[in-house]
C-alpha cells in the first residue's frame, strides 16, 4: 500500500511541477513499472542483470528507480521508499525493438545513448512496451527539432554580430567567420545519419564470418547463409574424392583472402581458378562456423542436447546387456 501511494505521490508531484512552476516546463511524458537491464556502458558490454523498475519519462530524461524489494534485509527504513538508480538522457539517443540475439524475451525494446550506452526495456504486455516505444521515439524526434531550433537562433545571432564587429575591426570579423564555420559545422555532425541508417541502406555491409546465424538469415532472406551453401555445393561437386577432406588443412593465406572476399562481395564465385584447393574451401567453412557468435546447437537447448544424449546411452547400455545375456 504505501508503495503505490509513493507512486501516485511522485506522479502528482511532477505533474504540479510542470504546471505550476512554469508553463514552458516539459510535462510528464509517461510513468509507469518496467522490466530493465543495462548491456553497454561507455561502450564497453557487460553482463544483463534483469530487474524491474518504476521508470519516468520527464523533460527528455528518462530516470530508472530501484526496486524497493532489492532492499537488504534489515533496513526497514528505506525499504518502503524510490530510489533512483540511473537517469538516461534521450537527447541524441535512439529506440527500436531489439533483434531476437539480444535477449529471449518478447516485446523488448533496444536503447542507445549517445554516450555508448545501451539498455534493454521489457514487459509481457505487448501494448505496454508499444506505447513506451512510441513516447520515446516522440520524445527523441522533439528534442532533435528543438536542438535544430536553437542552433538555428544561435547562427543567426552569430550572424548578425559578424556583421557589426566587421565594421569596427578585421580582427572582430576574423573571430566571428571561425564562430560561424564551428557553428555550421556542429550542425553537420549532430545531423550525420546514424550507423543503422547507413546500413539499411545499403552503404554499408555486415560480415558474414562472426554475424549470428539468425541476422545473417535475416538478412539474406534465406534459411542457410548463402556462403554455407556455395561451400558444400563446391565440395560435393568435386571434392568427395579427395583423401582428407576436412581433416587436411588448406593454406592459410588463402583461406583468408577468401573469408576477405566472402565479407565484401556477394557475388562469390567458388569456381574460380583461385579457390582450387578444396582443402581451401573447408577450411573457409570450418573457420565460419568456428567463429559463429552462438554454435549451432544453440545454448538455449544446450540442456535437452545433454538429457537426449544421456537416453540414448542408457538405452544402449540396456540393449547391449540384454544381447549380452
Amino acid at each position: 500500500l504505501s508503495l503505490c501511494l509513493f507512486f501516485c505521490l511522485y506522479v502528482c508531484l511532477f505533474f504540479c511541477l510542470s504546471v505550476c512552476v512554469s508553463p514552458q516546463c516539459h510535462l510528464l511524458e509517461k510513468a509507469g513499472i518496467i522490466n530493465k537491464t543495462k548491456v553497454v556502458d561507455n561502450g564497453k558490454k557487460i553482463r544483463k542483470n534483469w530487474s524491474q523498475s518504476w521508470t519516468v519519462l520527464h523533460g527528455g530524461i528518462l530516470t530508472f528507480h530501484k526496486d524497493p524489494k532489492s532492499a537488504p534485509t534489515g533496513n526497514a527504513s528505506k525499504s518502503s521508499q524510490i530510489v533512483p538508480e540511473y537517469t538516461v538522457e534521450l537527447r541524441g539517443a535512439s529506440v527500436g525493438w531489439a533483434a531476437k540475439d539480444k535477449s529471449s524475451k518478447k516485446n523488448v525494446l533496444e536503447l542507445k545513448t549517445r554516450h555508448g550506452c545501451e539498455y534493454l526495456m521489457q514487459y509481457d504486455i505487448e501494448n505496454i512496451v508499444s506505447d513506451w516505444h512510441k513516447v520515446m521515439q516522440d520524445t527523441i524526434r522533439q528534442l532533435e527539432l528543438d536542438e535544430d531550433d536553437e542552433d538555428d537562433t544561435a547562427s543567426d545571432k552569430e550572424d548578425k554580430d559578424r556583421k557589426r564587429s566587421s565594421t569596427r575591426s578585421s580582427s572582430g570579423s576574423a573571430d566571428s567567420e571561425q564562430r560561424r564555420v564551428r557553428t555550421k559545422l556542429r550542425r553537420f555532425l549532430q545531423r550525420r545519419p546514424t550507423l543503422q541508417s547507413v546500413k539499411e541502406k545499403g552503404y554499408i555491409r555486415d560480415n558474414v564470418f562472426g554475424c549470428h546465424l539468425d541476422t545473417l538469415c535475416h538478412r539474406e532472406n534465406t534459411t542457410i547463409p548463402k556462403f554455407v551453401e556455395k561451400c558444400i555445393r563446391a565440395v560435393e561437386r568435386r571434392g568427395l574424392d579427395v583423401d582428407g577432406i576436412y581433416r587436411v588443412s588448406g593454406n592459410l593465406a588463402v583461406i583468408q583472402k577468401l573469408r576477405h572476399k566472402a565479407d565484401h562481395e556477394e557475388q562469390l564465385d567458388l569456381e574460380d581458378g583461385q579457390w582450387e584447393e578444396i582443402h581451401v574451401i573447408t577450411g573457409a567453412l570450418k573457420l565460419f562456423l568456428r567463429e559463429l557468435p552462438e554454435p549451432l546447437y544453440p545454448f538455449s537447448c544446450f540442456d535437452k542436447f545433454i538429457a537426449a544424449i544421456r537416453q540414448c546411452d542408457t538405452q544402449h547400455l540396456h540393449h547391449t546387456q540384454r544381447h549380452v545375456t
